[in-house]
């Protein structure tokens, strides 16, 4: 039963994104979404075997850290001086706005909420680095699941509220305020040997071809090497400090990593890192 229950866990998420790639109001979900919808069902239907939450740690201690290699092995470092000036300037100024909202909540309810520093670095997690962050963060700081669901679910469903005022009156209530976006003529973006389209990174098309399989495992093997070495360092500090440890060194590595020219060519690496994420 319990090798089943494996099997479901590694494969259900294959059959979520199937069903977003082929039904428009899924994929207006999205596959993380119904991955929370249903092992909230499962978790409390009481029909898992016994052993099962044992499995389920097994299966975040490396998930999670695994996918954080994959997710950054596409970055491109390199672009930031073109890409600097506003566009820092634009993240600061959000992440200052983050800070202070969530030390106003963490004032006025902080008392109320069962591990709220934690709490508070999960929502600096979600707000700056979406889902991806938002996982390695539990992990590092050893949340507890029940408060990293309650977390992600009141996250959902207010954004759900605010996505919705953003594509509805929300550009021209800010129109009032903010100057009018300016077109760029050029839609593609330039690197040094020329000019490439910019990957749709929800798109897992092609990903069992040949040319795409085979360096794509072996981009998992340099990422398990990573895991490896973080989980390795993180034996040589205080075991309050292990999981942290082990978390910033993985994140490290698979960002120099993403500096060597081959290991950032491979495709499908940040899809491959979605999918384990997906697995959480």
């Amino acid at each position: 039963m319990l090798i089943l229950l494996v099997l479901f866990y590694l494969f259900f998420p294959a059959l979520l994104l199937y069903l977003c790639n082929r039904y428009k109001i899924l994929d207006q979900i999205g596959a993380v979404v119904l991955a929370y919808f249903f092992g909230l069902i499962l978790g409390n239907s009481g029909i898992l075997p016994e052993g099962s939450k044992q499995i389920q740690e097994l299966i975040t201690m490396i998930t999670v850290p695994l996918s954080l290699p994959l997710l950054l092995f596409s970055l491109q470092l390199k672009n930031m001086k073109t890409l600097a000036g506003k566009t820092l300037l634009s993240m600061f100024l959000s992440v200052v706005s983050l800070f202070v909202i969530i030390y106003l909540g963490w004032i006025f309810w902080g008392d109320k909420i069962p591990e709220n520093w934690k709490v508070a670095g999960l929502l600096v997690g979600v707000y700056t680095g979406g889902t991806p962050n938002l996982a390695s963060i539990k992990t590092a700081l050893n949340v507890s699941s029940e408060t990293y669901i309650l977390v992600h679910t009141y996250d959902t469903i207010i954004s759900a509220f605010f996505i919705l005022f953003f594509i509805s009156i929300g550009q021209k209530v800010y129109s009032f305020v903010l100057p009018r976006f300016k077109h760029e003529e050029k839609k593609v973006a330039k690197i040094e040997t020329g000019q490439i389209d910019v990957e749709d990174m929800n798109s897992y098309a092609g990903i069992f071809k040949k040319k795409i399989i085979l360096p794509l495992m072996a981009a998992l093997g340099i990422s398990a090497l990573i895991l490896a070495i973080g989980g390795g360092l993180s034996e040589m500090v205080n075991e309050k400090y292990s999981m942290l440890t082990a978390i910033l060194a993985i994140t490290t590595l698979g960002i120099l990593a993403s500096l060597i020219p081959k290991i950032n060519k491979i495709e499908k690496t940040f899809q491959a890192g979605m999918y384990l994420i997906l697995i959480f």
